[in-house]
């Protein structure tokens, strides 16, 4: 900490894979040291998108995957993590599971299951289809779910989360 300072960030990274209470100690000479518990989660994946509701046929709606630590029921992300820098960038996998009800499009490919990524440093993928990001289209009236999934995190979504296509 410099001089003059009264507080001072921190990060704790944990081990891929592993998932547990860790304490945390932070000391200084002349000072009394604290010792505070934290924990290293399980990270998780959310999709921000597409809306619930959509009429069939309407343009492409361009939605983004998020990246960070689940709300206890799992519906949510509580906080957003950036990529580690140590680790290549991340790629997640959307699918969609109802090929007459929507696909999903990016620069490379449109169809059911598409992969998109999200940089280090980032907590989300791209905005829009040209910056690399993913587009929900609309095809015929139905319903659908869009998941994502990335190896060795937890899917979060609102129960029930579906897109509803309607004329």
């Amino acid at each position: 900490m410099a001089n003059g300072s009264n507080a001072a960030n921190y990060f704790v990274k944990g081990v891929s894979g592993s998932m547990a209470r860790v304490n945390v100690t932070v000391s200084a000479p002349g000072y009394v040291s604290i010792t505070v518990p934290d924990s290293v989660a399980q990270p998780a994946v959310a999709v921000t998108g597409p809306p619930a509701a959509v009429s069939a046929g309407a343009a492409n709606l361009p939605f983004q995957v998020q990246v960070g630590i689940a709300n206890a029921a799992h519906t949510a992300l509580a906080n957003e993590q950036q990529v580690r820098s140590d680790l290549p960038g991340l790629t997640t996998t959307l699918t969609n599971n109802a090929s007459t009800v929507a696909e999903l499009v990016t620069t490379a490919a449109a169809g059911q299951s598409v992969t998109v990524p999200i940089a280090i440093g980032q907590t989300r993928s791209p905005t829009t289809v040209a910056l690399g990001g993913v587009a929900f289209d609309p095809l015929a009236q139905g319903s659908t779910t869009v998941a994502a999934t990335i190896p060795g995190f937890l899917e979060v979504r609102p129960a029930g989360k579906a897109v509803v296509v309607g004329p």
